[in-house]
């Protein structure tokens, strides 16, 4: 592969520390819907608590797990998923 040994190194740092951006709380003032796997072994509820959902006004954003999924909850359950986003979108109106 022809990948620059920078991009290589950026991508691992990001990927074990987070990315430097992450730290920082998000722009967007708009509702929020976080959905993850029960069972992601990858993002948990702990990185889910304590460096996704910081970045976001608490009062505007709303955190869902997914049960009986893991990484992938979109794909493992999709009607799920479909379900919550029903249930967030129909809370804004």
């Amino acid at each position: 592969m022809n990948t620059r040994p920078d991009f290589v190194r950026a991508a691992a740092d990001a990927w074990n520390n987070g990315h430097p951006a992450g730290q920082r709380p998000s722009a967007f003032t708009g509702a929020v819907l976080i959905l993850s796997g029960a069972d992601d072994p990858l993002i948990t509820a702990a990185v889910v608590a304590s460096a996704v959902a910081p970045r976001f006004d608490p009062a505007h954003s709303t955190v869902t797990e997914i049960g009986q999924s893991s990484h992938w909850p979109h794909v493992e359950r999709p009607a799920a998923v479909a379900g919550e986003i029903d249930r967030f979108l129909d809370n804004m109106e």
